[in-house]
């Protein structure tokens, strides 16, 4: 049954990934990037609080799914919002580090493909991807959204967008630097009733808002070595992410001279759909066609 399945391979009666697999080389599943990643998540509480608000959510559901977590700094503002909660990546890195820091029993790092979820059907009463909807197959992972989501339930996709601070210094050097060496990939990175709208979410609440965090450097460095134009430079490698970051550094100094944090403005994108209550419809998954699918707590 694996052979169809070039990505996983079988040893010792459990599931491996192999170094083919559909989680493709990462560049960013390393150490040193989990560390660089692993800071307080400000803007995925905020989104949190807009979340709550739109669906209405006065009291923990049973069950969350964060999905493409990371480091888990958006899975913890999850906790006041759900009993059970658990996050998934692509990027083993990324949760050691989430593992490392996690003493909270509620929460709980899993290994998964966003378009490959290893949990039996109607799992979930609650999941979010922030920030990761541009780097994953998206047609498969709503499909996969849809199977282990409860009916009447939700997925919460957000991008944030960053515009730049009070200076036309940073949105010129954005806009003419940033954004013309490292090209978002529009295409990809936000979610389309027109386009990924479907049978399973056929309800969509969007809400769009302008937010300012306070941040230094690296917090910033950080937001845009997430953007799509980075990842797919990294991806085709022809910059490191070295190479990247030290750019960055180099050219983001002049605008924090003397300051150590800024006011930086964001566009914010929350999509709320809603999971209709019809029938699962499998997709081709290695866990269901080997039993392998994980019951939640």
């Amino acid at each position: 049954m694996f052979s169809q399945f070039p990505f996983f391979t079988r040893t010792n009666s459990t599931l491996q990934f192999s170094t083919n697999s559909l989680l493709r080389e990462n560049p960013f599943d390393s150490q040193e990037m989990a560390q660089y990643y692993d800071r307080p998540g400000v803007i995925y509480t905020e989104v949190m609080k807009i979340v709550a608000n739109m669906l209405k959510i006065d009291k923990p559901v049973s069950s969350a799914l964060d999905v493409a977590c990371g480091t888990g700094v958006s899975t913890l503002p999850l906790k006041l919002y759900a009993k059970s909660i658990i996050g998934v990546d692509a990027s083993k890195h990324m949760l050691q580090q989430a593992n490392r820091e996690n003493r909270d029993k509620q929460i709980e790092y899993k290994l998964a493909a966003a378009e490959f979820l290893p949990f039996v059907d109607k799992s979930f009463d609650l999941a979010v991807i922030f920030a990761g909807f541009q780097f994953v197959d998206q047609t498969q992972f709503l499909k996969e959204a849809a199977r282990v989501l409860r009916d009447n339930s939700h997925l919460v996709i957000c991008h944030p967008e960053l515009r730049g601070i009070e200076t036309p210094e940073f949105e010129n050097w954005l806009q003419n630097r940033f954004y013309q060496k490292y090209p978002s990939l529009s295409d990809k990175r936000e979610y389309s009733t027109k386009e990924h709208g479907s049978g399973d979410f056929p309800h969509t609440q969007v809400v769009r808002y302008p937010e300012t965090i306070r941040t230094d450097i690296h917090g910033i460095i950080q937001l845009l070595m997430t953007t799509s134009g980075v990842f797919h430079a990294v991806e085709k490698k022809s910059e490191s992410r070295q190479a990247i970051q030290s750019w960055l550094s180099h050219e983001l100094q002049p605008f924090f001279s003397g300051q150590e944090k800024m006011n930086f403005k964001f566009d914010l994108s929350v999509w709320c759909l809603k999971r209709a209550p019809r029938p699962v419809l499998h997709n081709s998954n290695p866990y269901i066609e080997e039993g392998m699918l994980v019951r939640c707590r």
